[in-house]
């Protein structure tokens, strides 16, 4: 039974918020879920009154395997008098496999491109260097990244023969994924390729649960030098504008 907090004063006793919390029954958590993220979810596993906030954990959950486990947290209220009163509650969490994502990946512009005879070589224009985040609390023993582009197309359908695409200096800035392996250069095609692949020798579920952080190149002078566009020499090209579309597809066999 929770212990009842009341505020007595000269003339009123009173009932306060605090006793109200409703802890809700049904709270998923992902297996080595994040401290900070259970913090910044405090609303989804209790509903605070008005004038009742959260503190802190006095005990995180133990997610380090599925099932149930239990967290504790201290809420507090603001009294009359101005001082402030704690209560601790328990929570019980249910650790579920958790997800395998990637980041949304911006657009790339090459801007506008003179005609030429000769091969033409052109970097993406930004001010920001491309970046992918991928997050992985499944339970999966390995997965690919794949990318693919289609060719690039004028809304006429007219396309640019033997235009690529080449992703370069791709670079783990960070990460939790030993086993990852990435190329240091890939050049798309529609058919697809792996930019990074993971696969834990030991097949043991969830070995490598964490996040992974790539970049592709430097920012010079408005130029992304990791995503470049080569249209072969010769090319017979109208005056239009044209497009591809990439592909990126997180892929939870490598193999396929």
């Amino acid at each position: 039974m929770q212990q009842q907090h009341y505020e007595v004063t000269s003339d009123q006793f009173k009932t306060l918020k605090i006793n109200q919390v409703v802890v809700n029954n049904d709270n998923k958590i992902a297996l080595n879920e994040t401290d900070e993220n259970l913090v910044n979810r405090i609303s989804e596993f209790v509903d605070l009154p008005d004038g009742v906030s959260f503190v802190e954990f006095t005990q995180y959950p133990d997610r380090a395997t599925l099932g149930e486990a239990v967290g504790k947290i201290v809420l507090e209220e603001q009294l009359s008098t101005g001082k402030m009163i704690q209560k601790e509650y328990e929570i019980t969490f249910t650790v579920e496999p958790g997800n395998l994502s990637i980041s949304q990946i911006a657009d790339f512009d090459f801007g506008e491109i003179t005609k030429s005879s000769r091969e033409i070589r052109t970097y993406a224009k930004g001010n920001e260097v491309p970046r992918i985040i991928i997050q992985d609390y499944s339970t999966l023993t390995g997965w690919s990244l794949n990318v693919s582009a289609t060719s690039f197309s004028n809304k006429k359908g007219e396309t640019i023969p033997g235009a690529t695409i080449s992703l370069k200096d791709i670079n783990p800035v960070s990460t939790s994924h030993k086993w990852m392996h990435l190329p240091e250069e890939l050049e798309l095609n529609e058919a697809g390729r792996s930019l990074a692949v993971m696969t834990n020798p030991q097949h043991v579920n969830g070995l490598e649960q964490g996040e992974t952080v790539i970049e592709m190149g430097d920012e010079k002078n408005g130029e992304l030098t990791g995503v470049e566009l080569t249209i072969p020499a010769h090319s017979s090209i109208d005056s239009d504008d044209y497009s591809a579309t990439i592909t990126w597809e997180l892929v939870t066999d490598p193999t396929m």
